[in-house]
């Protein structure tokens, strides 16, 4: 009887712990832990979080792998700040992701200035095209070297062009850099040359407006006068004068547009070169018009408009605005 209810037992025990394990091999070599129905397209099938550790050892890392805690659902972190895709075989490895956020909430910076002389110092960079060492491990299992042509800059000589900024880092084999930190710069200059840009434009406007501009002569206000929207036979773009000028509440500005023009706009300067209003244009070929309000101005005085088509100015004139 004792040797029977030690069978059962037994039996039973055996049982359960099939059941209910916590470390479970299936019969197909598949490991499961936290889970008795490991994954059929995984050897090893985890429920729960995974922790890689050096402990006891020193120094103490940590790396994490967490599911279903919270935002965003997964985690992958470390005790250390940096995580490297690296391989002894093939150096670096390559990354792919769909998409790829970078820390950029307003709480975690300070001391923000904006970016100065940005133009000088894109100036200072080198761009090059150049062959990348590209390593591999083939299909066969061996380590192949070859190169990669790319675009991009060298990390020694940004360090040198701008120091103030800490733009690269010590690798396992080499510097590596964070090209991202080059997009600000890029924003700030373009936004610096639009600047430039603008003034030249209202310079150049103002020059034939006010007939000053020897290549024009007094064309400027010439030629393309009248109002009229008649017949175009040159097929040329025209700016016409506004209408009515002196004007209170509100103006037409006429102007034609020719063939092939790809962009076009009306912009409206005061008589220091401050742009007032702009307007985009349809650039389809033909005539047509915009209304200024007086609302759209600062002040009553003298503005200067000029149609521009395809980044060239065409022509430009005076309007004078009553408030």
């Amino acid at each position: 009887m004792k040797t029977k209810s030690i069978i059962l037992s037994a039996i039973f025990a055996v049982f359960t712990l099939s059941a209910f394990a916590q470390l479970k091999v299936d019969q197909y070599g598949r490991i499961g832990m936290g889970t008795n129905w490991p994954n059929s397209g995984y050897k090893c099938h985890i429920k729960g979080n995974l922790l890689l550790t050096t402990y006891p050892a020193s120094p103490f890392i940590e790396f994490q792998f967490k599911v279903g805690n919270g935002w965003p659902g997964t985690d992958i972190g470390s005790t250390v700040d940096k995580i490297a895709f690296w391989s002894t075989w093939t150096s670096y490895n390559k990354l792919y992701a769909e998409q790829f956020y970078k820390q950029s909430d307003a709480n975690f910076k300070f001391n923000k200035t904006e970016i100065t002389s940005p133009i000088k110092k894109i100036n200072n960079l080198k761009a090059y095209k150049y062959d990348m060492i590209d390593r591999y491990i083939s299909e066969n299992g061996d380590s192949i070297e070859g190169t990669l042509s790319q675009y991009g800059f060298i990390s020694q000589e940004i360090e040198q062009a701008l120091p103030e900024v800490k733009i690269t880092e010590d690798g396992k084999d080499g510097k590596l850099m964070d090209y991202d930190q080059i997009i600000p710069l890029l924003v700030a200059g373009i936004q610096e040359q639009q600047r430039q840009i603008n003034s030249l434009e209202a310079t150049i406007a103002k020059l034939i407006a006010t007939g000053s501009n020897p290549s024009q002569g007094n064309n400027g206000n010439q030629g393309n006068n009248g109002g009229n929207n008649g017949n175009n036979q040159m097929d040329i773009c025209k700016l016409f004068n506004s209408s009515p000028n002196p004007f209170n509440n509100s103006a037409y500005i006429s102007y034609y547009l020719c063939n092939n023009i790809h962009t076009a706009e009306i912009k409206i300067w005061d008589m220091q070169g401050i742009e007032r209003k702009a307007f985009n244009l349809n650039p389809q070929q033909g005539n047509n018009q915009v209304t200024l309000f007086s609302s759209d101005l600062p002040i009553t005085g003298t503005y200067i408009y000029a149609l521009i088509a395809n980044g060239q100015i065409i022509d430009a004139k005076t309007m004078i605005c009553n408030k």
